[in-house]
């Protein structure tokens, strides 16, 4: 952040943002694990299957995102 500061922790387990979100946190180390086996992939499989895992990895943390991110005031408008 600004300044050298750290972003403010959940404060008594309150979450102040998705990254705060247990599930949040597990999927992106469960991201990172998979993309470490997929890149030990053969290359014949670089685009195949090690592709799609990368891919469906990715979709987990963007969902949470944009999951966290719904049924705001103004999306009900």
């Amino acid at each position: 952040m600004e300044n050298g500061k750290t972003a403010p922790p959940a404060v008594r387990g309150r979450v102040t943002d998705f990254t705060d979100l247990d599930a949040w946190k597990h999927a992106r180390a469960l991201r990172g694990e998979l993309y470490r086996i997929a890149q030990a992939f053969p290359p014949e499989e670089k685009y195949g299957l090690a592709g799609q895992i990368r891919r469906a990895a990715s979709s987990v943390t963007a969902n949470l995102a944009e999951g966290y991110g719904r049924y705001s005031y103004q999306e009900n408008l």
